[in-house]
């Protein structure tokens, strides 16, 4: 299925699918030792804190995040921390609304460059709190790769 097309574009190189370049690209970044970092947490009326887990000798990066909720009971503010990057702690506020059955405004961040780990074989941890009495569910995933460090 990823074999070489027997086709050639115009400057004489083959011509590949977009599953052979997406599988290249993989095969390119294991080897230079590039691991994709991606983790997810869901929960109802407690905390959640997805994290990109140290490794021993790897310098993890984080490449954003996205937050969906449902409200709670009573409308509120919380505060949402990204810690264990460099220059500190990023803060964010998410607006909870009130009614269990309505969905908050999702939260979603992606950043052009990656933050970087404060330090090799540290953990990158997206912390929500609970969102209040009465919320049903709140999803988080957290993305990131991680490198060898040198």
């Amino acid at each position: 299925m990823y074999g070489k097309s027997n086709m050639a574009n115009a400057n004489g190189g083959d011509i590949v699918s977009m599953g052979e370049a997406r599988a290249q690209a993989v095969v390119d970044a294991t080897e230079i030792g590039v691991l994709a970092n991606h983790q997810s947490a869901t929960g109802a009326a407690g905390a959640i804190a997805p994290s990109l887990a140290a490794g021993a000798g790897r310098l993890n990066y984080c490449t954003g995040f996205e937050i969906t909720f449902g409200g709670a009971t009573g409308a509120s503010l919380v505060a949402v921390t990204l810690t264990g990057v460099k220059g500190g702690t990023q803060n964010f506020v998410l607006a909870v609304p009130a009614g269990a059955a309505v969905g908050g405004a999702p939260l979603i961040v992606a950043w052009r460059k990656p933050l970087e780990a404060s330090a090799i074989n540290t953990a990158i941890t997206l912390s929500i709190p609970s969102l209040g009495a009465g919320n049903t569910n709140v999803a988080a995933n957290l993305h990131g790769f991680s490198i060898e460090a040198t």
